[in-house]
C-alpha cells in the first residue's frame, strides 16, 4: 500500500478544496475573484479627483470635440498628435459655453480616457473593436515573435557601455560627456553601425519569411524601415531621382550610378525568376555581405563615373 507524506496529503486536500470552491462559484453563476477585482478598480477610479471635471459636464465636452474632429475628417488622428486639433476646438468651444481652464479640460479628458481603457471596465464589444483596430494598424507587425529587436540609440548605447546613468534628468549630462569623449563616441558609433547592419539583414529576412502572412500595410511599414536604414548606412547608394537620361541644354545627362547599381550590373543573370522588388532585396543582402575591400572597389568605380 503506497504511503503519502503529511505534506503531500495536505496539498491533495487543498487542491480538492480549491476545485470544490470553483464548482460552488460556478454553480452560483459568479466569480468572487473577478467581482473583487472589479470592486477594487472602481475604488481606484474614485481616487485623485482634484480638478477633475464632473462626468455629466465632460460628456458634453467629449461629444462636442468628437463632432468637431469628425467634421474635419480627423477621427483617425493618433492621440499623440491631437493637441493642435484640441487647441482649435477649444477656441470654438469657449464661444459655446464657459470653459474656465482649457488645461484642466485636457487633463480631465486624459484622466477619463485612462479610466475607460481599463479592461475590467470595458464591454466585450469595445475590447474586440480596440484589438481589431490595433491589429489592422501597420505597427502591429512589431508584435510578431520573430520581428528583430531594434538597436538602442547612441546615447543609450554609450551610457550602457561606459556605465553612465541616462535616466530622467540625466540626458544632458551624458550628452555633454559624449561631446568631450570623441574616441568613446566614435567607438560607439562604429559598433552601432555594425548592429544596425545586422538589424537591416534581419528585417529583410523577416519580410521574406513572412511575406504570405503580413498585410499590405505591414509590408509597407517594414519596407519603409528598411529604406530608412539603408539611406542612413549607405548614403552613397541613394538612387538618383532621375531614373532616365534627361536632355539638359542640348546635352544628354547620364544617370548617376551608385556602388550598389554597379554591383547589380555584374549580377544580371541572378534571381531573374523573382519579382523585381524581391530580386533587388536579395541583391542588397548579397552586397551588404561583401568584404570591405570588394565593396570599396564598387564605391571607387561609382565615384569616377
Amino acid at each position: 500500500m503506497p504511503m503519502f507524506s503529511p505534506n503531500r496529503k495536505r496539498l491533495r486536500e487543498e487542491s480538492e478544496d480549491d476545485i470544490q470552491d470553483m464548482t460552488i462559484r460556478s454553480e452560483r453563476g459568479m466569480d468572487c475573484e473577478d467581482e473583487h477585482e472589479e470592486y477594487e478598480d472602481g475604488e481606484e477610479l474614485s481616487q485623485g479627483k482634484e480638478g477633475l471635471i464632473p462626468p455629466h459636464v465632460m460628456f458634453e465636452h467629449v461629444e462636442s470635440f468628437r463632432k468637431f474632429a469628425s467634421e474635419r475628417g480627423k477621427l483617425s488622428l493618433p492621440w499623440s498628435r491631437m493637441k493642435t486639433l484640441f487647441d482649435e476646438w477649444i477656441v470654438l468651444r469657449q464661444h459655446e459655453c464657459q470653459v474656465s481652464d482649457p488645461d484642466s479640460l485636457l487633463k480631465s479628458f486624459k484622466r477619463y480616457l485612462s479610466a475607460s481603457l481599463k479592461p475590467t471596465q470595458m464591454s466585450l464589444d469595445t475590447c474586440f473593436r480596440n484589438v481589431s483596430d490595433y491589429l489592422d494598424r501597420p505597427e502591429s507587425v512589431l508584435m510578431h515573435a520573430d520581428y528583430p529587436v531594434k538597436p538602442p540609440s547612441l546615447i543609450n548605447y554609450y551610457s550602457k557601455k561606459f556605465g553612465c546613468t541616462a535616466g530622467f534628468g540625466k540626458l544632458k549630462e551624458v550628452t555633454d560627456r559624449m561631446k568631450e569623449d570623441h574616441a568613446g563616441r566614435q567607438e560607439c558609433e562604429k559598433e552601432l553601425a555594425d548592429l544596425e547592419k545586422a538589424f537591416l539583414e534581419k528585417l529583410e529576412e523577416f519580410l521574406t519569411n513572412n511575406d504570405d502572412v503580413l498585410r499590405p500595410k505591414q509590408k509597407q511599414f517594414v519596407g519603409n524601415k528598411i529604406k530608412q536604414i539603408r539611406k542612413k548606412l549607405f548614403p552613397s547608394q541613394r538612387t538618383s531621382k532621375a531614373k532616365a537620361a534627361k536632355q539638359t541644354n542640348g546635352k544628354v545627362t547620364r544617370q548617376e550610378m551608385t556602388a550598389f547599381d554597379l554591383f547589380c550590373q555584374t549580377k544580371k543573370d541572378k534571381y531573374t525568376d523573382l519579382p523585381e522588388e524581391d530580386r533587388v532585396r536579395k541583391l542588397q543582402k548579397k552586397f551588404n555581405k561583401l568584404p570591405e575591400d570588394k565593396r570599396e572597389i564598387f564605391e571607387k568605380l561609382a565615384l569616377v563615373r
